[in-house]
């Protein structure tokens, strides 16, 4: 009989660089979202039956974090979301299985934060413009 597989995923193991600053504080509930603006690929399929693989030269993508509103870091992104600023953007998953890291240089906050207050506690959520997504 086959042995299964463990696999052991730890949060605390992610990290996200902002403009070089380590970001602490992040809410119970989740860390960070990353995901592309489109499918990189638009498959075609041709009235006979024939398919075409478009690619798409959209690579952009978004980040959310989620950050608890007492985070020693949410005045500086909300000041940094007012004025616009761009900045380097790196997240880098150091867990074994699955592990990635995506660092890229003229990222953007797309607006200022959305603050969320519920019965466990409030937070804050930061959206980052990604210009083009690169997993190393």
């Amino acid at each position: 009989m086959r042995k299964p597989k463990k696999f052991v995923y730890n949060p605390v193991l992610v990290s996200v660089l902002w403009r070089g600053i380590e970001l602490t504080g992040f809410a119970a509930d989740s860390k960070v979202e990353l995901a592309p603006n489109e499918d990189r690929i638009n498959p075609v399929v041709g009235v006979d039956g024939d398919v075409t693989y478009n690619i798409n030269a959209n690579g952009t993508a978004t980040l959310k974090i989620t950050l608890a509103s007492g985070s020693p870091h949410c005045t500086m992104l909300t000041e940094d979301a007012a004025n616009s600023v761009e900045g380097q953007l790196a997240v880098r998953d150091a867990n074994k299985d699955g592990g990635f890291i995506v660092a890229c240089d003229d990222c953007v906050m797309l607006g200022l934060p959305v603050k969320k207050r519920a019965k466990n506690g409030e937070a804050e959520e930061f959206t980052f413009f990604i210009p083009q997504l690169d997993y190393k």
